[in-house]
């Protein structure tokens, strides 16, 4: 695995754990951006630079493109970053959110990572260019996780059931998929 792969998996284990210690909480210091539904949070901020930081400390030439601050875009490699992928979901405690690392070098995105802590679904995925796409718990390493293939279904043959019910929540019966 390329070494801005491995990076890429690494700051988004850092941005879960700091999701995990703070996920439950109240979140009286959410501000709007946009609009009601997007916001911002501490935790969000706390996660981007906490990304950037360790990026910035592995590959001193990068440049990041990052949601919650305007931040050097330019350099080699790039990297585009939202620290919570789903604020809303995070600051409600609807367990649906993650963090989400792209890595673009020289004009050419290579792959990324996408993490959702133990009090979501406490799962990673990473994909490199060239060599698929994995799925991993967190506890697992990389070198643990299943390959996700493509389906050969079409989606005009598949159903989805979503329930964002606060009872199913509190029943535990988060959400039911039925497999396309």
């Amino acid at each position: 695995m390329r070494p801005e792969i491995e990076a890429a998996v690494e700051a988004g284990k850092i941005a879960s754990d700091l999701m995990d210690s703070s996920s439950g909480g109240e979140f009286s210091d959410a501000e709007s951006k946009s609009s009601d539904s997007d916001i911002v949070t501490e935790v969000d901020r706390s996660c981007q630079e906490s990304i950037i930081s360790m990026l910035s400390d592995r590959f001193p030439e990068s440049g990041f493109l990052a949601e919650e601050d305007e931040v050097n875009s330019s350099g080699n490699p790039i990297w585009i970053i939202d620290p919570i992928d789903g604020t809303l979901n995070f600051s409600t405690g609807f367990p649906y959110f993650c963090s989400s690392i792209g890595v673009e070098e020289s004009g050419q995105v290579i792959g990324g990572a996408v993490a959702s802590p133990q009090s979501a679904l406490g799962e990673y995925y990473f994909a490199h260019q060239g060599n698929g796409a994995f799925r991993c718990q967190l506890s697992e390493s990389p070198e643990q996780g299943s390959r996700i293939s493509v389906s050969d279904s079409g989606i005009s043959g598949g159903r989805i059931a979503l329930d964002f019910s606060k009872e199913s929540l509190q029943s535990g019966a988060l959400i039911r998929v039925t497999p396309i």
